[in-house]
């Protein structure tokens, strides 16, 4: 695991009232409003794709259809405890170019210290796949698993490609939602593309 995502899970032992301070020096969550189509999706939208065991939580997969993207999207959740009603802080991990929600969910081996820490762990896919845009998989570096968290403005991109909405206001409403999360403490971080922030 990279120093940066040590030094940002550590920061989170020093006091839970402060989550957002240890993240905030490398990327502050947007909150702001940004247009985006509100969706209200509960459980019953989302498709468990996968739930393994670790570090005394539950490292799962889901996909659900994104309102903001027009397509179907997975994202990885690392829940720490699957017992009671506690709330828990949530980390947003943006991956980069080529990358899918599988990469940090299966190298970082991060849920041991979000577990030690009491943090969910949310990590989507980097772009909108399956779109049929002519162009969206001729290079790796542009269209479908680009890791670009914008919103085009490009006609041709700009009814799938907005991955600004879907991470700052789509994708947090869900997990607020149908998870144990404290919806005001939350943070973002990633690597590559995603450091892009």
């Amino acid at each position: 695991m990279s120093k940066c995502i040590l030094a940002t899970l550590s920061g989170f032992a020093r006091g839970k009232r402060r989550i957002a301070t240890a993240v905030s020096r490398y990327f502050v969550f947007n909150t702001r409003a940004t247009g985006s189509k509100p969706e209200s999706e509960t459980m019953a939208d989302l498709k468990e794709v996968s739930c393994n065991k670790m570090f005394g939580g539950l490292q799962k997969v889901y996909s659900h259809h994104s309102s903001e993207l027009n397509c179907t999207m997975k994202f990885g959740i690392f829940l720490p405890c699957t017992e009671g009603d506690t709330k828990y802080p949530v980390l947003y991990w943006l991956s980069g170019l080529t990358c899918t929600e599988q990469n940090f969910v299966t190298k970082a081996g991060a849920q041991k210290y979000a577990t030690e820490q009491g943090l969910i762990i949310v990590a989507p896919d980097t772009s909108p796949r399956g779109c049929g845009i002519e162009g969206e998989d001729d290079s790796y570096d542009f269209g479908t698993g680009a890791g670009f968290y914008v919103n085009a403005t490009q006609e041709k991109w700009k009814k799938n490609y907005r991955m600004y909405s879907y991470i700052t206001s789509e994708l947090p409403a869900l997990i607020n939602q149908n998870f144990n999360a404290i919806p005001d403490k939350k943070s973002i971080f990633g690597h590559s593309m995603g450091g892009h922030g």
